[in-house]
């Protein structure tokens, strides 16, 4: 099943984020997943609608990129014990951030090379290589579908992929984001999820695409082979109509969102793709 935006056309190749297992009740958000995790539901309809995360902790709770904004989900999270930090992955999928911003006094999130999506954020990250944000919560600096892209680890437990990694039900394996779909550059997403190697996690909680719950062994393993496949890719920026047109796009979608740096840099790059097609 793939997931479209009907504002901007695009499609993110990759199975529902729900998976084919999940109770009824996933509408009822916020959901619990485990413990002190719950599943938010998706962002407004005016990004590109991927699932969101929140996260309660004894030093204050997290949202890991936002739902849509609404009364009654702010009081559910108010009856949770609202919310400290909102942790930004990536530009595409916090619409709504600075709505439950001004809402909870929270904080914002956001690495420097993706602040032209939330220019008012109040924490704004420069770092490159993965460092302990705060006890038990690990940042990992990973550009690759967007240059500003970040995971959040929290505890050796759970991982916030963004739009990076996910499980792919049909085939049950670990799939990084597709080439057609990385916006700033696949190679440098496959270097980034290298950095994942030496950590662990039994959960994978990605903004689009299937979440799953593994043994640490078996995540590995699942990851390194994922690995294995992406630097088989015969060409990973092949140029194609259709990875042109995406990213034609993508960019008009970003003109219209008030991001014109990153619009110009995705326009070269489609510009140069379609050099090699013409040639």
């Amino acid at each position: 099943m793939s997931d479209t935006n009907e504002k901007t056309g695009i499609r993110a190749e990759v199975e529902s984020a729900e998976g084919p297992s999940l109770p009824a009740e996933i509408k009822n958000y916020p959901h619990q997943l485990e413990g002190d995790l719950y599943l938010c539901g998706t962002n407004s309809p005016d990004g590109y609608t991927g699932d969101s995360y929140f996260l309660r902790h004894q030093d204050g709770n997290w949202l890991v990129n936002t739902p849509k904004y609404d009364t009654q989900m702010a009081k559910k999270l108010e009856s949770l014990g609202g919310v400290n930090h909102i942790f930004l992955t990536h530009r595409d999928d916090g619409v709504d951030a600075e709505k439950f911003a001004k809402h909870f006094d929270a904080k914002r999130i956001v690495h420097r090379n993706d602040v032209e999506a939330h220019p008012t954020a109040e924490v704004i990250l420069a770092e490159t290589e993965t460092y302990d944000y705060q006890k038990q919560f690990t940042l990992i600096p990973s550009p690759g579908h967007t240059e500003g892209h970040m995971m959040l680890l929290f505890g050796n437990q759970y991982l916030f992929s963004g739009d990076s990694l996910y499980y792919e039900y049909k085939n049950q394996r670990l799939e990084l984001w597709s080439p057609d779909w990385t916006w700033y550059s696949y190679e440098e997403q496959t270097m980034s999820l290298e950095k994942l190697l030496p950590l662990e996690f039994r959960w994978l909680l990605p903004n689009h695409g299937g979440r799953i719950e593994l043994p640490v062994g078996e995540m590995k393993q699942q990851l390194q082979e994922a690995l294995d496949r992406a630097w088989s890719h015969p060409d990973p920026d092949l140029a194609h109509d259709e990875k042109i047109d995406n990213l034609r796009v993508y960019a008009k979608s970003l003109l219209e969102r008030n991001q014109p740096e990153y619009a110009k840099l995705i326009t070269v790059k489609a510009d140069w793709l379609s050099t090699l097609v013409n040639k």
